[in-house]
């Protein structure tokens, strides 16, 4: 079996260290070629035409690249996805304890049971999106944008100091929310629709999420913004749910609306602005764990 290797640019050392950790397991490995974000998708379609498994090299960004050409083709066999931590979130990785070391991680993709995955997809001004993780619309996007013009030395932490960047700046509005069933209004602060649990390092905002139940976890802070300074500790340790100014919701779909617009992003990947549609794909990916 060759798997087709796809390595962020920020990964250093780690492709040529995953490659030799797939020869250790008997298995051939190739690394597509990466210039541009629209090479490295174009060869992660033709590996999965081909039949190939991926292995994605990086975080959590170079996987949602990898996810959305992956899905937007329409396959009768759900992709086989391995993944190597090698990003400064890698949030999407801590689910599943994959290993830090890169041919450990390797070898529990090789070797692993195929974990059949939920998927987004998520339809706005930027067209259709697809993601594994989290989306995000209001000051958990504004936070992200903070955290890419921070240097990347900072480590997993910079989301924590982006977030109290992003705060003093962002401008809470009204919302409504449509989900399954019900509707939302309200004032607030942040609308995490999530698949996975953590988002921004580790930070556990959706902590009753799962991969596999064909829903979003909705997570609504519809809070004033003095509310962060006790909301975010708690936040980091998935305490917030009893929180009066949280609510939680499971839907396989929404649509959201606000006013002003609000920034949006998914898997630490920014989109544009609201509003926006999503809508579970249950069992689009096999991640081999």
């Amino acid at each position: 079996m060759t798997w087709a290797v796809a390595v962020s640019r920020d990964a250093g050392r780690a492709g040529r260290q995953a490659l030799r950790g797939l020869r250790g397991t008997g298995e051939e490995g190739r690394i597509l070629p990466n210039r541009s974000r629209a090479q490295l998708a174009e060869g992660v379609t033709e590996a999965a035409d081909a039949g190939d498994p991926i292995l994605v090299v990086g975080g959590d960004g170079t996987l949602n690249l990898v996810v959305d050409a992956l899905l937007a083709v329409d396959r009768a066999d759900p992709p086989t996805l391995g993944v190597v931590s090698a990003g400064t979130g890698s949030d999407f990785a801590r689910m599943f304890a994959v290993p830090s070391d890169v041919e450990e991680a390797v070898e529990k993709a090789v070797h692993g049971e195929d974990y059949p995955t939920d998927a987004m997809e998520l339809t706005g001004e930027w067209g259709v999106r697809r993601g594994l993780n989290v989306f995000q619309a209001g000051l958990g996007a504004s936070t992200v944008g903070w955290a890419d013009r921070l240097p990347r030395w900072i480590g997993p932490i910079k989301y924590e100091v982006a977030f109290w960047l992003a705060l003093p700046t962002f401008r809470p509005g009204s919302f409504v929310l449509e989900v399954e069933g019900r509707s939302f209004e309200g004032g607030g602060l942040v609308v995490v629709a999530a698949n996975g649990e953590f988002f921004g390092g580790g930070m556990r905002i959706a902590p009753k999420a799962s991969l596999v139940d064909g829903a979003f976890d909705m997570i609504v802070v519809d809070a004033p913004k003095r509310e962060a300074f006790s909301l975010f500790p708690r936040m980091k340790q998935g305490l917030h749910l009893t929180h009066p100014g949280v609510r939680r919701v499971t839907t396989p779909w929404f649509r959201l609306t606000t006013e002003p617009g609000w920034p949006t992003e998914v898997d630490g990947e920014f989109l544009g602005s609201s509003p926006v549609e999503g809508r579970i794909l249950p069992g689009a990916l096999r991640v081999r764990i």
